[in-house]
């Protein structure tokens, strides 16, 4: 989704990483109304662990996958996903005038920015992909019921410049 827009796009109709059988879920009438389309991911999440996966390799150079990217951040788009029918979020802090900080949280997460002056590390003008995700998962135990469950699900969207050497190997 894009404030500037207004148009939604699928989230596979960029490429992104995708699971071996992309497959949609429609869990009720307003997603049908609303236009959204829920898809699985190829992301593995197991409760209870902490770990770091390459999903994939995407060469933004080949079949002019750069440039789909950049024209989406350009227009400022946002990724929705949604765990155990919870939107991700993006926590944000505003310190105010009074010197108190307050915590918001906005939808999804910024697909990319594009840099700035004030952006260190950044080339003004360039937009920069969004090429890793930190899932923070927020969950309550209780006495009254076995495990736990889902209550919050926040997503720390980063830009990481990759310099690789050596002959990639895709994981069996």
């Amino acid at each position: 989704t894009s404030t500037m827009t207004q148009l939604p796009y699928d989230y596979y109709s960029l490429p992104f990483c995708k699971p071996p059988k992309v497959m949609n879920a429609v869990e009720n009438l307003g997603e049908v109304l609303h236009g959204s389309v829920i898809h699985n991911s190829p992301y593995d999440v197991f409760f209870g662990t902490s770990n770091f996966k390459v999903l994939c390799k995407v060469d933004l150079l080949e079949g002019g996958a750069g440039k789909q990217f950049a024209k989406k951040i350009r227009e400022d788009y946002r990724v929705q996903l949604i765990m155990d029918n919870l939107p991700a979020a993006t926590k944000m802090l505003q310190k105010l005038s009074d010197g108190q900080t307050v915590t918001l949280y906005d939808r999804g997460f910024r697909l990319g920015f594009v840099g700035t002056e004030r952006l260190a590390g950044t080339t003004p003008g360039t937009p920069y992909l969004n090429n890793h995700l930190r899932f923070v998962i927020k969950f309550h135990r209780s006495d009254a019921y076995e495990g736990a469950r889902i209550v919050g699900f926040e997503v720390e969207a980063y830009s990481v410049a990759h310099k690789y050497s050596g002959e990639w190997k895709d994981d069996p």
